[in-house]
């Protein structure tokens, strides 16, 4: 990576956590919010982290456009040791996963701070085992540099108070599901370690967006919530589902894009309805057209599969609308 490159901006990678996406979006919030910064994202299918010459190029072109923060992406600790060098920032997933991960000490030779999840560790030693260089996030750990309290979840929205040393802040996130939290932690930790303000940052993720189609919850005019997700496997499933049964007050129905036997089969044992879909646009449609018009007040609709864009929101907006009217009428 050339020294131009690094010295024009900071460098944050983002290694190896579930749905690293989220945490990217929301670091990217607070520092897009605070005045002089210029932030941007690589990753995690950029051509620009397939070795360390093209991260380096990508780099360059970037410092040329000003950027003074870029937020990489990454799904393993190796991948980040070939083609990282000057970070400023590693994050990584819970300290006791990560561990064994291999080019991570490499990786933390290279890096000013490290942020660790310390929830979820595995390990009854993991103070032991937290590098010195580094600041600790968590739920429910009263030793980590950031913690979480007084979490509440809703249809649309998550809640918690952020406490930092010396701080202590509501947080009111437009996202969904107990594990927004983590990537809120995530974000917060980072912006800390950059020397921004909690209070200003929770001002800032109270808009902020993750990446579409990754628990998103659409904005339509009825009484019962449509989420979106791109779960495509076993462990996505059961995790979006989860999460919506924790704020549905009805009924959880599941709008499963053409999935496998065990997949129909975990989201039997999870819904209390599944409408089964194949892969054309015309059967995607169609499941969403049935599930709208039997939706009813306090239910949640979880559409999952492929992200079907712009188009595909305002189609199912317009289905929404149509069938409110249709019950007016009735009534």
């Amino acid at each position: 990576m050339s020294q131009h490159s690094c010295a024009a901006m900071t460098l944050i990678a983002i290694v190896g956590q579930t749905d690293a996406r989220q945490s990217a979006c929301l670091l990217h919030a607070a520092l897009e919010g605070t005045a002089g910064l210029s932030p941007c994202i690589i990753g995690p299918d950029s051509p620009a982290l397939s070795c360390a010459e093209a991260l380096s190029a990508h780099l360059h072109r970037l410092s040329l456009q000003n950027a003074t923060h870029t937020v990489i992406v990454l799904d393993r600790a190796a991948l980040a040791r070939r083609v990282c060098t000057g970070l400023h920032i590693s994050v990584t997933a819970p300290v006791g996963q990560v561990m064994n991960w291999d080019g991570l000490d490499d990786l933390l030779a290279r890096t000013d701070m490290a942020v660790f999840d310390l929830d979820e560790t595995g390990r009854e030693d993991y103070v032991s085992i937290i590098p010195r260089h580094s600041f600790t996030y968590s739920e429910n750990k009263g030793r980590a540099d950031l913690t979480a309290r007084n979490l509440r979840l809703f249809p649309g929205h998550t809640e918690f108070e952020a406490v930092a040393t010396g701080q202590i802040c509501r947080i009111h996130l437009p996202m969904c599901g107990g594990f927004a939290v983590y990537h809120a932690l995530c974000a917060l930790s980072c912006g800390l370690c950059m020397g921004l303000e909690l209070g200003q940052m929770a001002r800032l993720l109270r808009v902020a967006h993750g990446p579409s189609g990754c628990m998103e919850v659409l904005s339509i005019p009825a009484a019962y919530t449509v989420l979106l997700d791109r779960a495509s496997d076993l462990h996505s499933l059961e995790r979006v589902l989860t999460t919506a049964r924790s704020f549905t007050a009805r009924r959880l129905v599941c709008l499963l894009a053409d999935g496998s036997r065990p997949m129909e089969e975990l989201a039997d044992q999870l819904a209390d309805r599944v409408l089964a879909f194949g892969s054309a646009r015309s059967d995607r449609r169609q499941a969403i057209v049935r599930g709208l018009d039997r939706a009813g007040p306090g239910d949640v609709l979880v559409l999952t599969g492929t992200d079907g864009g712009a188009e595909e929101r305002a189609f199912i907006r317009a289905c929404a609308h149509n069938c409110a009217l249709r019950r007016r009428r009735q009534t």
